[in-house]
């Protein structure tokens, strides 16, 4: 039985008791000296239920990421990790994901082109931290990199997948995930089996929808909706 599935209500489904403990995903004293979980696929054969949005852009990243930076983690360190884990991609803001993943992809694109808006929007990118912070309290986020972010990857989606999506909206982070997907190609643990850049070239589609980004915010921050940064039209947003 496929467990993202209604039950059958004929019988065979039928509550038997519970799993016995040694048939659970279980670890003891594993090997990299810790364990990390949140939400994500315990072992490899774990049906994904009713949240599939495992694989490479899955948030558990960043707990890892943040563990393995410093091995020896006293306990005050742990509320620490805690509080940046609460101000990351994927607790904000749930159908985000890891800039990261698609930083090289960007870089390759910007450099290639060799778009001055591009490159400092991309270098933008590049530099954030991933935390969603308004250190100064001034009701927008710190970095530009953040808003430039956000606005990219709506833009890409639209650009990369709408025609084979369309308008609806993929909840969690599915849309984020195929786009990864769709970057690397070939080179990806799972390739697609369709173009949906339709025979166009990666990079320059990649450019296009960096571009298509700055109008926007520059469209919004002349309505009012994002402020000015420095000398550049590149905004930040409103703390959301």
């Amino acid at each position: 039985m496929d467990s993202r599935f209604p039950a059958s209500g004929t019988g065979e489904d039928e509550w038997l008791g519970y799993i016995p403990p040694e048939d659970l995903p279980h670890c003891l004293n594993p090997a990299q000296g810790y364990l990390v979980s949140w939400n994500n696929q315990p072992t490899r054969d774990w049906e994904a239920g009713d949240y599939g949005r495992w694989g490479k852009t899955f948030h558990v990243y960043k707990p890892v990421e943040l563990v393995e930076a410093d091995p020896s983690i006293a306990w005050d360190e742990l509320h620490e990790i805690h509080k940046q884990i609460a101000r990351s991609w994927g607790h904000v803001e749930d159908s985000a994901t890891k800039k990261d993943f698609y930083v090289p992809y960007l870089l390759a694109a910007a450099q290639e082109g060799n778009d001055p808006e591009v490159l400092e929007a991309v270098s933008h990118i590049q530099e954030w931290n991933g935390a969603y912070e308004d250190s100064d309290e001034d009701g927008f986020y710190d970095s530009v990199g953040l808003t430039l972010y956000r606005k990219w990857m709506e833009r890409a989606v639209a650009r990369i997948l709408g025609d084979e999506i369309g308008e609806a909206s993929i909840q969690y982070g599915y849309e984020q995930a195929l786009l990864l997907r769709a970057f690397e190609g070939a080179q990806s643990g799972f390739p697609t089996k369709w173009d949906f850049f339709n025979g166009e070239d990666r990079n320059e589609v990649i450019r296009e929808t960096v571009r298509a980004a700055i109008e926007e915010l520059e469209a919004q921050m002349r309505h009012g909706q994002f402020r000015r940064c420095g000398h550049r039209i590149i905004s930040t947003p409103m703390n959301l």
